[in-house]
């Protein structure tokens, strides 16, 4: 539960951290909220996936990514 619980945001946070020392880019899955959205672009997180991004598309599914920074949070 990354919007309510500060450890998952440590780990999130980590996480990203280690993959971009490696030259790797991020991706967070289950992104459902405004919220979440916002976190994951200040820890740094470059894709997501999740509903409240964009329904699931069974042609697309291993690349519906959408970058994070494009996304308008009303």
């Amino acid at each position: 539960n990354l919007v309510d619980d500060e450890t998952d945001q440590v780990l999130v946070r980590s996480m990203h951290q280690i993959a971009q020392r490696l030259g790797k880019k991020t991706i967070a899955e289950y992104v459902e909220t405004p919220k979440a959205i916002t976190i994951l672009r200040d820890i740094g997180i470059n894709y997501g996936q999740g509903y409240i991004l964009g329904r699931p598309d069974p042609e697309l599914s291993s690349q519906q990514h959408f970058l994070l920074n494009d996304i308008k949070i009303n």
